[in-house]
């Protein structure tokens, strides 16, 4: 195996990360999107469970 030919760990997620930055069809975007709202809502029902756990003690 020559050196030439070969690729660093580094290389590698550099190229996974370029290939994640670009949604290849509209359906990509829809999906990332939806992924998305539901992250947020994750983040608001937490949010809230925290804060009537909270409230609840005090």
């Amino acid at each position: 195996m020559s050196k030439e030919h070969s690729t660093t760990p580094q290389e590698v997620w550099r190229a996974f990360l370029e290939y994640l930055k670009q949604p290849k069809t509209k359906f990509d975007l829809k999906d990332r999107l939806k992924g998305l709202l539901l992250l947020i809502l994750l983040i608001v029902l937490v949010q809230a469970v925290v804060q009537a756990v909270l409230n609840w003690y005090n």
